[in-house]
């Protein structure tokens, strides 16, 4: 945005700025080559992006999912699944919302106290999707009974939960 309009629409917010002007120009030892001297130091996650996917970095149980299509809206403080589409979107939301996914989750993450583990995007980057059928993925979409999405998933991976004792 220009200075002016930032001054304009929101003078407090330019005060407070203004007050920090020099301390922004030492950023990135004053080499900082920024667009605005008011302008984020990161941009990160600051993309503008149609179909993401939103949810906590740390969980103690399936955590809930959250996806969204408005690009206006961005997040601070969490991970984000990025995607091609709506679909895609749902689809990946079914398979992590998937007791076979928090068994992954749990076996493979760090473990924090209190039982919560880390989604982080390296765990869930190294758990495998097979390219699914159409058909699969049209059953997996429809579907709303997570009993039988369960089961649909560990006899897709062929993992067989009752033989290892696990819930």
């Amino acid at each position: 945005m220009e200075e002016d309009y930032l001054q304009d629409q929101f003078p407090n917010a330019y005060n407070y700025l203004m007050k920090k002007r020099s301390e922004l120009g030492k950023r990135d030892k004053g080499k900082g080559n920024y667009e605005k001297w008011f302008a984020f130091g990161r941009t990160q996650s600051l993309e503008r992006v149609q179909n993401k996917m939103f949810f906590p970095k740390y969980s103690d149980k399936v955590p809930n999912y959250l996806i969204s299509n408005d690009e206006d809206l961005m997040f601070y403080n969490g991970q984000a699944i990025v995607g091609h589409s709506d679909e895609q979107m749902r689809l990946i939301k079914k398979i992590m919302e998937s007791r076979l996914f928090w068994f992954y989750i749990r076996t493979t993450s760090k473990p924090y106290s209190s039982n919560y583990f880390s989604l982080n995007g390296n765990y869930i980057r190294n758990f495998g999707i097979p390219d699914f059928t159409d058909d699969d993925i049209r059953f997996i979409l429809d579907e709303t009974d997570s009993i039988i999405l369960d089961e649909f998933f560990e006899d897709y991976y062929d993992v067989r939960f009752n033989e290892l004792n696990l819930n």
